[in-house]
């Protein structure tokens, strides 16, 4: 038990060194191994756990969020308000950035990387995250289809998820984009079929997996060729397309 006080108190000092000192991907790593060594963190691998962790969240409506968010972010805009008034985001306190929240997948991943997020990877703030809880069911289903397949089931990093209006505008997505209301995900493929490298039949097998199980008609597939960058998306209906 000693070592263990031991071990805790040293992370913390190392860990008020870096945040003083090092550079925000050293703080995230530090964060995120401080608070998978301080509480329970284990993989999320069903639907009902992850319904449970949001369920543990602050709930604020878009007609409740503060101005100074609303603005920055360009949400208070009237052709986003039109889009955004009836969104209910989850105010996430800055720690439960590291909490897992599809399998290995931390709730981190899915929260728009905007200035404001390396804030809060600091600990200096909280974050208004919106989510569509089918899309991270659907994320769920996704790993479990391809590891039923007998494929690498992590051998792909999100991109993007939710996009707030301000940062979907400066990376160019389309002003309707269903980044903006967190039903819509963007993963680069890597090395799927474990042959040792990325290759094209990597990203056939994922979208092979999203158009015949994971997504088929009740959403949509950006397929983007000659990249290894996949779109898919809650909106409720079939859509395709070839362009980024």
């Amino acid at each position: 038990m000693g070592n263990v006080r031991i071990l805790i108190r040293n992370t913390g000092i190392a860990l008020l060194l870096i945040v003083l000192l090092g550079n925000p991907y050293s703080v995230d790593f530090m964060r995120q191994s401080w608070y998978d060594l301080s509480r329970h963190n284990s993989r999320v691998e069903k639907q009902t756990a992850i319904g449970e962790i949001l369920s543990q969240f602050e709930q604020v409506k878009y007609t409740e969020l503060d101005a100074v968010y609303l603005n920055r972010t360009l949400s208070a805009e009237p052709k986003y308000r039109k889009l955004l008034r009836q969104q209910v985001y989850y105010k996430v306190p800055s720690r439960e950035l590291q909490r897992k929240i599809v399998g290995d997948i931390r709730i981190k991943a899915f929260v728009t990387p905007d200035d404001e997020y390396w804030k809060a990877i600091y600990g200096l703030k909280d974050v208004y995250w919106l989510i569509d809880q089918k899309l991270l069911t659907k994320m769920l289903e996704f790993q479990q289809e391809l590891e039923k397949q007998q494929y690498d089931s992590r051998a792909f990093t999100i991109r993007y998820s939710h996009r707030h209006p301000q940062f979907n505008e400066a990376v160019n997505g389309v002003g309707n984009s269903q980044h903006i209301l967190g039903k819509a995900v963007d993963i680069v493929i890597g090395d799927i079929n474990r042959d040792g490298e990325y290759s094209v039949e990597d990203k056939r097998i994922v979208l092979d997996v999203l158009e015949n199980t994971v997504i088929r008609a009740a959403g949509g597939v950006g397929r983007y060729p000659g990249t290894r960058t996949v779109h898919f998306d809650t909106r409720g209906y079939r859509a395709r397309w070839d362009r980024q």
